[in-house]
């Protein structure tokens, strides 16, 4: 079955391509409606992992399945380690030459720079950043005792409880099983992010008998997720719960309650999210990756109503975070260009969203402007289809199939047999061989040895 068993590849595939204006209600309440980019669609679904992962011979088969089944866009929302001649990036190079449009998440290994994943590594497809955006899942939690904090929340809400925190309990990272039922039974429980998964900590929580759960950051400069938890729960930052915490260790009776989800905004969005992996490409350091970013923080979709064990289970909406979230938006929009132009190739297609990016993108300090390696050529942006949209875009920058074999001759020649025949044919053929050569919308040279010239 292509079913999921966590929600993901619901999620993903209802933000290319779900229905418009459905109504979403989480926690029985309703949160407005919801559509996908590219809501009239068709969504075909190939199962290349399972609940316990897979491998890569599994999801070359699945992308060599799609293309040889017609599909004209494929979201990947998936990622390994960097490379250009692994399964899946040799797969997504025919699968280009077959006209075959492909947005794929950058990493969640983010802020370090040379983090970009696989296959977003490479040029001929399109790898997509994660930024926030203005709408904010928040909640609320505050005592009787006159404090109050703002943290990320999608959860219900708790009366006044007692208000323990986790360390006393037998464990700071509130891991299932290993707090004391004795103590966090009937209370609201302060956890500490790090470790174990944020749902994996509420589940915790839930099988002591707790009745909510405070997590905080282990940094202040870290995102806030609103994930779909056992308990009502906040995220908030770490000085917020630092200071809950000393305000349990000093106070004899503390109490808190927690104020379910509202509607907020971010003043700081577009800003690039924390975990969004960043460039320099690890594996060919004369293109500069992401090519792009997307909306991929709190994004309110689809989930798995019966999901593996532990997830909350039952509810058909979720809002979750990460560079997964980001490339289907791209990989719908991409739908949308097919409509409008079916004869473009896909690297026009990338062309076409790169030179019309918004670039007022903040760093994931939410102050500095973002740079290339943060959010590639900028913020997607997708309106009405007029001169100079990306429907209409003006110039396009194109590839095709010898255009990257003339690339890999210069970062990755060892998957040629005969690498010096393959290359010296090439460019007796007019194709550039060298990587900063390759017709890209970007311009990336990683060492200047006093001149150079470069060509598009």
């Amino acid at each position: 079955s292509a079913r999921d068993d966590d929600g993901h590849g619901t999620h993903t595939a209802s933000t290319a391509a779900g229905n418009a204006n459905v109504p979403a209600v989480l926690y029985g309440k309703p949160r407005g409606t919801v559509s996908g980019i590219a809501p009239r669609a068709r969504i075909i679904a190939y199962k290349g992992l399972g609940n316990q992962g897979g491998f890569g011979s599994d999801l070359a088969a699945a992308i060599d399945q799609a293309v040889a089944d017609g599909v004209d866009v494929i979201n990947y929302s998936v990622g390994g380690g960097a490379s250009l001649t692994g399964g899946d990036d040799i797969a997504y190079l025919f699968a280009a030459d077959a006209g075959v449009f492909v947005a794929t998440s950058a990493g969640n290994n983010g802020p370090a720079p040379a983090t970009i994943g696989g296959p977003a590594s490479v040029p001929w497809l399109t790898s997509v950043g994660a930024n926030t955006q203005k709408r904010f899942y928040q909640g609320t939690v505050s005592s009787s005792d006159g404090w109050s904090f703002v943290g990320a929340s999608i959860t219900t809400s708790t009366g006044e409880l007692p208000l323990v925190d986790a360390e006393v309990a037998g464990d700071e990272l509130c891991t299932p099983g290993q707090l004391d039922p004795a103590v966090v039974r009937g209370s609201i429980v302060l956890c500490k992010r790090g470790a174990i998964g944020r749902v994996d900590k509420s589940l915790g929580v839930f099988m002591a008998g707790g009745r909510g759960m405070i997590l905080y950051n282990a940094v202040d400069v870290d995102n806030l997720f609103s994930d779909t938890h056992w308990v009502p729960s906040v995220h908030i930052d770490l000085t917020p719960g630092l200071t809950i915490k000393d305000y349990i260790a000093n106070t004899a009776e503390p109490t808190a309650r927690i104020t379910g989800s509202q509607l907020g905004s971010w003043d700081s969005a577009p800003s690039m999210t924390i975990f969004s992996s960043r460039g320099p490409d690890p594996v060919a350091l004369d293109i500069i990756k992401p090519d792009i970013t997307a909306p991929g923080h709190q994004i309110l979709a689809g989930n798995s109503p019966t999901p593996d064990i532990g997830a909350y289970p039952s509810e058909l909406f979720q809002a979750i975070s990460g560079t997964s979230m980001s490339s289907p938006y791209v990989a719908g929009v991409f739908a949308l260009l097919k409509q409008a132009h079916p004869n473009w190739s896909p690297a026009a297609a990338k062309s076409a969203i790169m030179t019309t990016a918004f670039q007022k993108v903040v760093d994931n300090d939410r102050t500095s402007p973002a740079g290339p390696f943060a959010m590639g050529a900028g913020h997607v942006e997708l309106r009405r289809a007029d001169k100079g949209s990306l429907f209409q875009p003006g110039l396009a920058y194109d590839a095709g199939f010898n255009d990257y074999l003339g690339f890999l001759c210069d970062a990755g020649p060892d998957i040629f047999s005969n690498p010096a025949a393959t290359c010296a044919a090439l460019a007796a053929a007019g194709i550039p061989t060298e990587a900063i050569n390759l017709n890209l919308p970007s311009i990336g040279v990683s060492a200047i040895p006093g001149k150079i010239s470069v060509f598009r």
